[in-house]
């Protein structure tokens, strides 16, 4: 199975270009958008770790922009 990366940024898209680099390296990425410091967008964040099967592993990537 594919290694998980989460990509967490504080707009409704990301770049299509970079989450293509990372798949293209074998990763399965998933986007998730982050409003406003929004209890719901943290748990989304957290409750992956909750989908993983017994040695699976993911990696969270967090960019923010000021506004």
């Amino acid at each position: 199975m594919a290694p998980r990366l989460v990509i967490a940024a504080n707009s409704q898209s990301f770049d299509q270009i970079i989450i293509s680099h990372w798949q293209e390296e074998g990763f399965e990425v998933r986007f998730e958008p982050v409003r406003d410091d929004s209890k719901s967008s943290i748990r989304s964040i957290e409750s992956i770790g909750d989908t993983l099967e017994s040695g699976e592993k993911y990696a969270v990537v967090s960019f923010l922009s000021a506004h």
